[in-house]
Parts: C-alpha cells; sequence; structure tokens
C-alpha cells in the first residue's frame, strides 16, 4: 500500500475541514519529504486550476494524483448525480466529465488507474422527494458518466458516507447493490474507516463483502484526527486490507489540527510502520 494526503486545489476556496488548504508547492515538498507517495485533490473546477503548474510540482516531488475528490461540486455548486433531467442536469453532467478528463490528464498510479470518487457528489434525497426516482436518476447520471470514464481508461470511486452527512448509500453493502445496478465495470468503491466505523457493524463484514469492488482506501481516527489519536483498531484494518488483497492507496482525510504540518507528520508517522511491511 501507498501513503496519500488529501490537498485542495486553488479553485476551491470553500473547504471543508479534512484537507489542506494553502500553498501546494511548499506542502509537496513537505509530503515527500514525509514518505508520501501521493496526493488526492480536492477540485471544484477544473477549468480553473493551472493543470501544467500542478504536473510540475507533481514530479519534483515524486507525487502521484492518487484521486479527484468531487465533494466541493455539489457542496459550492450543488451538481450532483441526482439531478433530474434538465439544465441543471447537463451543468452538473459537463462538470463531472470536466473532472474526469482532469483525472486522466494528471492520475495515472497504479494498480487502479485514474480515479474520481461519487461521495456527496451522489446528492442527497431532498424532504418530499420520491426517494425511488431520486435512485433511478442517480443510476442514469451514474451510467453516463462511467460510459465515458471508460474511455478515458478512469475509474469512478462510489463513497459510502455516514448518515449525518448523507441519505443515500451510507456503508458498503448498499454501494455494491448500486454498482451492480450499474452494470459498469469501472464503478468501484471507496471504503472510509471514519464512515465504517459509524455504519458497519464489523470492519471485516464490510471490506470482505466488498472486496471485489475496492479500489481506494480513507483513512482518519475515530475524531477525525490523524491514524493513533483516537480509538479506532487500525492494526486490524490493515490486517483486513491486507487479507483481502488491496494493494491500492492508503489516504489520510484528516483535520488538519492541530496545525496541517503536524497532522501529517502525524499521520505519516502512525501509517508508514503499519504499512510498510503489508506491501507486496
Amino acid at each position: 500500500m501507498k501513503l496519500c494526503y488529501v490537498v485542495t486545489t486553488p479553485d476551491v476556496t470553500a473547504t471543508g475541514a479534512t484537507a489542506y488548504s494553502g500553498p501546494l508547492e511548499p506542502f509537496f515538498r513537505k509530503l515527500h519529504a514525509l514518505g508520501y507517495q501521493g496526493v488526492e485533490l480536492m477540485v471544484r473546477n477544473p477549468r480553473e486550476v493551472d493543470l501544467p503548474y500542478i504536473r510540475k510540482i507533481l514530479s519534483e516531488n515524486s507525487l502521484e494524483v492518487a484521486l479527484v475528490n468531487t465533494g466541493r461540486v455539489f457542496l459550492d455548486d450543488g451538481y450532483s448525480l441526482m439531478l433530474p433531467p434538465g439544465e441543471r442536469r447537463e451543468e452538473a453532467r459537463q462538470r463531472i466529465l470536466a473532472l474526469i478528463d482532469f483525472a486522466a490528464a494528471v492520475a495515472r498510479p497504479a494498480p487502479f488507474g485514474p480515479q474520481i470518487n461519487a461521495g456527496l457528489l451522489r446528492g442527497r434525497v431532498a424532504p418530499g422527494q420520491n426517494p425511488a426516482e431520486a435512485h433511478a436518476w442517480v443510476v442514469e447520471n451514474l451510467k453516463y458518466v462511467a460510459d465515458y470514464a471508460a474511455q478515458k481508461g478512469a475509474r469512478i470511486a462510489l463513497e459510502p458516507i455516514n448518515r449525518y452527512q448523507s441519505n443515500f448509500v451510507n456503508n458498503g453493502e448498499q454501494a455494491v447493490a448500486l454498482i451492480r445496478q450499474v452494470g459498469m465495470s469501472n464503478v468501484g468503491i471507496q471504503m472510509d474507516v471514519f464512515h465504517m466505523n459509524i455504519e458497519d457493524a464489523s470492519f471485516r463484514e464490510a471490506f470482505v463483502s466488498a472486496k471485489a469492488y475496492i479500489t481506494y482506501v480513507h483513512v482518519a481516527d475515530s475524531n477525525r484526527l490523524a491514524p493513533g489519536w483516537g480509538h479506532l483498531p487500525f492494526d486490524e484494518v490493515f490486517a483486513i486490507l491486507y487479507e483481502i488483497g488491496y494493494d491500492g492507496y492508503l489516504t489520510a482525510e484528516i483535520l488538519p489540527k492541530p496545525e496541517p504540518d503536524l497532522a501529517a507528520r502525524q499521520a505519516a508517522e502512525f501509517l508508514r510502520p503499519r504499512t510498510e511491511g503489508l506491501r507486496r
């Protein structure tokens, strides 16, 4: 497994709390020095990102882009896979296709290739909305963007999110069911142990039941701080990941506390010795 850290690109002006936000070049140097091999880029509008600059500082610091995070597309612009037919749906689709293009241009990490996630991007069922109708729209839109991603050699990573942040696809079992309904081989699952700790009765059962679909893993401790600063059983989690044959990125999506540099260091110092022995 390789280590990764979530950072925002400059087009993201209002970020969630679980990503580094600031000058990229010096932070990339620090991540490389700490032993990280990749970054997850939280992007809102790829047309506003300086792609040559991103490529340059990635290369200079021997970093890969493990995944393109799409959460701000929903939170800031209201675009989602749950939109019904109409102008807003077409705007959302075009934004998602642009994110796929961006991922394909900047990210080619083994073994899963370029990925964008679909966490909050799925949307939320609104009060009074017909859940079955909303579900059907997600399936239709996910098929559309996944077909485009396949043409680009890219994947969609469906992320189960806990019930306090989302009311649609909260656990791995629900994600597997949706993926089977969509029927696209390039749609996988992004597991996140922070959400799993809330929604799943057993880490083992959740990982094992979804193992055929898992292409990406987020880590944070029970309090959303760096692993090792809460009470999650990470040694058990790492053993399960090794057992199911997961060999992708292990990405810290954590609160940048007590301050960003120290949070990144705490995560690296905890994760690196525990994952190096699990690399194949």
